[in-house]
């Protein structure tokens, strides 16, 4: 149990490092810090780089930490009296842009996987991909200061 723990704190650890370094270059290069992150990630992970982190309940859990504090920025940077007062307009978008990238995800995943039988697991990753987009574009906007543009107030709405 103690060996596990200390391999959980040091992938954790490495995934850290990892992401401030691609961060870091990521802003010199004046890219978005989530190309920064996915690079570590990928240099960091079992698949494509070094094979630093292969445990995959390490692995798991250090995603499910990245989400969960994606998370709380997003929560962060609403402002509960600003959605309320854009009402209707943020309604109406966030509907549409959930719709069109649902049906976005479907056709795109249906084509990649043209050999896929069943609907429901399009449709699953169809859905994912429209939560996701929005968690992405959160992201960018407050790399980029914009969250406080009305384009960025009606995105964090969405």
């Amino acid at each position: 149990m103690e060996h596990h723990s200390l391999s959980l704190l040091n992938d954790i650890a490495l995934s850290i490092i990892f992401a401030t370094f691609f961060s870091h270059i990521a802003r010199i290069t004046k890219q978005p810090l989530i190309l920064g992150y996915v690079a570590g990630g990928l240099l960091l992970g079992p698949n494509l780089g070094l094979s630093l982190v292969i445990n995959e309940e390490s692995i798991e859990l250090i995603s499910e930490i990245g989400l969960i504090l994606l998370l709380f920025i997003i929560g962060l940077e609403i402002d509960l009296k600003e959605l309320a007062r854009m009402g209707k307009s943020m309604f109406v978008l966030g509907i549409v842009q959930f719709v069109f990238c649902v049906l976005f995800g479907f056709f795109f995943f249906k084509w990649i996987l043209a050999n896929s039988t069943g609907r429901f697991d399009l449709l699953y990753f169809a859905i994912a991909l429209a939560i996701s987009s929005t968690m992405i574009v959160v992201k960018l906007l407050h790399d980029k200061f914009e969250v406080s543009t009305i384009a960025g107030r009606l995105t964090i709405g969405v």
